[in-house]
């Protein structure tokens, strides 16, 4: 696991550049291979690696990362090679748990771990764009991603999103404010390729 460092800003890892593009890769490569995969065209993926690791290490990157690209191109997989280094200070859930949290009788965990990041500063969500863009919680609605962006952006907290959809697509879907922040806020890597599956 790497070193956590919090003088560091924007919640940047204490660990080398070549240190954190190794371990992301090997951890993309393990993650594979747990499918049974092999890596594909690894100087493609490694570049991919080598932006994530950027992120994780280097204080003058933004404070959010988004990872886009068409289905079954290895978005997943990434977003978990990344998570592996970050270990205990993130988490990783799917848009469609998000929302599951968010209609939970006990909104705690929604509320403290996913919103405000009380014990894991690192958000991690993967797929967003594939649940549902209202759930009721009381009979209220609410739109969990909105108010994710909304208290990340305010809260200036770590995110990282996997989805299909564009930033402008992303817009269109869930408001112009929600596509202005991502793109202040994140350094972007986009996925190219054909499918794994």
């Amino acid at each position: 696991m790497a070193k956590w460092n919090t003088n560091r800003p924007l919640y940047k890892f204490n660990t080398s550049y070549d240190e954190a593009r190794e371990t992301v890769f090997s951890r993309y490569e393990y993650n594979c291979a747990l499918r049974g995969v092999l890596v594909r065209d690894e100087g493609i993926v490694r570049a991919y690696t080598d932006k994530a690791a950027r992120w994780l290490t280097d204080a003058s990157t933004r404070p959010w990362l988004f990872i886009i690209g068409p289905v079954g191109t290895g978005k997943s997989t990434l977003l978990r090679a990344v998570k592996n280094f970050i270990g205990t200070r993130g988490i990783m859930h799917s848009a469609l748990d998000i929302n599951g949290y968010a209609k939970e009788d006990d909104p705690y965990y929604y509320r403290e771990h996913i919103l405000a990041g009380t014990d894991c500063p690192f958000l991690l969500l993967d797929d967003v764009g594939q649940e549902t863009i209202e759930v009721k919680s009381y009979g209220n609605s609410i739109n969990p991603f909105v108010e994710i962006i909304t208290k990340r952006y305010d809260w200036q907290k770590p995110l990282a999103i996997t989805s299909n959809l564009s930033i402008a697509e992303i817009g269109n879907r869930y408001g112009g404010r929600v596509a202005d922040r991502i793109r202040e806020m994140a350094e972007v890597i986009t996925i190219k390729g054909n499918s794994y599956r």
